[in-house]
């Protein structure tokens, strides 16, 4: 297999120790296997020298197929297995999981997720530790939210300034000016990566924390578990009241009382990437969620908008 024409892959690599690595794929195929003569060195003894080889075809699209391993390669969880003429190779798409052995690799493109990762390194935070007590609640589509039409049009802006951002990263800074800004009342955002389970159950800051001008207890910057947990759980926003209760590792106890919005930006086999927006207490509301909820919406379709861009200017002319 060859290609000629490429979009930007990643594979990213989940050790058992939860450790995750991030692989640029190039224009060659590759060999992942125990022996540290492959491309891909995985070091478990139930891992084949040479398990399994990956390979893009002219179009960019990434393949994989197994080496006739001995405890076999699963795709999304099921193993693979020739069939028919396609000698073993099994097409790819964005967010496909892997598993050899212990480890757990996952296909995803430079632009749907948020790979640029800004964050300072810090210690993760363990989800699975105590509840901090707070209440919960989660968006419910099903319920009419009263949106104020103020609000709608500076929704339907951003949008628009969405889809014309070329980069990720300026992207996501617009999404949090959008949200501290006086009329949204939001006092301090993030960016977060949960990792879903088997392969681990932590959090990773994918961006700095920016505040709000109006907010002057920066520096006290506080996550909640129980709001994390019930977002990688259901896959929707929450909103968490965060006036009292405990913190993770990555925070300590309010000293006032605050609410806690979280919702997500992108979701594949492994990981659920997020934006995390501090507020004061009393926009703690359903309707207000459902405004962040939209935002973080117009990112995704800046996101999507961006990749098909790329996907149209890579593409061989169809006619």
């Amino acid at each position: 297999m060859s290609a000629t024409n490429r979009h930007e892959h990643f594979l990213e690599i989940h050790d058992p120790a939860g450790k995750v690595q991030r692989l640029k794929l190039r224009e060659n195929s590759i060999i992942l296997g125990r022996s540290t003569d492959v491309d891909v060195t995985l070091k478990d003894t139930d891992v084949s020298r040479k398990h399994a080889e990956m390979a893009p075809n002219e179009l960019g699209q990434w393949s994989i197929r197994d080496l006739d391993s001995r405890n076999g390669t699963y795709l999304n969880g099921q193993k693979i297995v020739p069939s028919g003429d396609d000698e073993g190779w099994k097409l790819l798409e964005p967010g496909d999981r892997i598993d050899i052995a212990t480890f757990g690799l996952v296909l995803s493109l430079a632009t749907p997720a948020l790979e640029w990762a800004m964050g300072h390194e810090v210690s993760y935070a363990n989800l699975d530790e105590q509840e901090d007590g707070l209440e919960v609640s989660v968006l419910d589509a099903s319920v009419g939210s009263q949106i104020e039409p103020g609000h709608l049009k500076a929704i339907g802006s951003l949008g628009a300034q969405m889809v014309q951002i070329l980069d990720a990263r300026k992207r996501l800074n617009a999404l949090f000016q959008f949200l501290l800004e006086e009329r949204m009342h939001g006092m301090a955002a993030t960016a977060l990566r949960m990792y879903k389970e088997p392969i681990t159950r932590k959090v990773k800051p994918l961006s700095n924390i920016m505040y709000s001008p109006h907010w002057e207890d920066r520096g006290r910057f506080h996550i909640s578990r129980t709001a994390l947990r019930k977002l990688l759980a259901t896959g929707e926003a929450v909103l968490a009241g965060c006036g009292v209760g405990g913190a993770i590792e990555m925070s300590v106890t309010p000293a006032t009382p605050m609410a806690v919005m979280a919702c997500p930006l992108h979701s594949d086999a492994i990981t659920l990437d997020l934006i995390y927006l501090v507020l004061p207490p009393h926009f703690g509301t359903m309707d207000f969620l459902a405004v962040v909820a939209l935002a973080a919406q117009q990112f995704q379709i800046g996101q999507l908008a961006s990749q098909l861009r790329t996907s149209y200017r890579d593409s061989p002319t169809l006619y």
